[in-house]
């Protein structure tokens, strides 16, 4: 804080002195989703400078110590603040796995076509995922959910057998976040976001897609509808 002190105004430090107060010393998305809850109400541009803390202050724990989903979260915090880059358009999850290695394309597609954090599927196992649906575990909330399988899904989880697909996804999410990065020059959670931008597109009811997501709070999943739009 002392170089914020040096190079800010009185008023300046306070917020960002206030956010960084409200976060642990290694923060979890989680936390984020509890800030943003917290913060329901005030104007957009007040919250995207609160977000601009989390990011600076994300990125300055980051270059002393190893935070886990470091990635992850920043996506996040940028996501919120509309500086989502290079995001997946229609027709393009498929291009992606048709250009990926087994490996890849499941993880791809769970993400494309089932909505999922890096995280949670580097945190699956194959007994999870049931010929209709996956129950992931370890989410932000602590709570379990269940996530219908589409049709395009399907057909990938096909061709693995449970012990491949524990096989498969014991992966680390630094390794998919390069590999996504390094293919194709998008982020991972550019995959959750065309998922819900799909559901939201298609006329599913928001409270169904807060659900399936995983958000705690619906204010969370209304940003989709002003991504499409609508």
């Amino acid at each position: 804080m002392q170089r914020i002190k040096n190079t800010r105004s009185a008023n300046t430090i306070k917020i960002y002195q206030n956010v960084i107060d409200q976060l642990p010393s290694t923060p979890c998305p989680t936390d984020i989703d509890n800030l943003l809850t917290a913060w329901q109400g005030l104007s957009p541009n007040s919250i995207k400078l609160k977000l601009t803390v989390v990011g600076l202050y994300l990125k300055f724990l980051n270059n002393r110590v190893d935070i886990p989903n470091y990635n992850e979260m920043q996506e996040y915090v940028h996501s919120y603040r509309g500086e989502k880059k290079n995001p997946v358009i229609p027709g393009e999850v498929d291009k992606l796995i048709e250009q990926s290695n087994m490996k890849y394309k499941l993880i791809i597609a769970l993400g494309g076509y089932a909505g999922l954090r890096v995280s949670e599927i580097t945190n699956l196992n194959g007994s999870d995922i049931g010929k209709e649906f996956i129950t992931v575990r370890n989410t932000k909330s602590k709570q379990d959910r269940i996530v219908p399988i589409p049709g395009k899904l399907k057909v990938i989880l096909d061709q693995f057998s449970e012990s491949e697909l524990d096989s498969v996804l014991k992966t680390n999410s630094k390794s998919v976040w390069g590999y996504l990065k390094r293919k194709f020059n998008i982020h991972p959670h550019s995959l959750r976001h065309f998922y819900a931008t799909q559901l939201v597109t298609n006329n599913v009811n928001l409270e169904t897609v807060r659900t399936v997501l995983g958000h705690k709070s619906l204010t969370t999943t209304q940003r989709y509808v002003h991504l499409t739009g609508d």
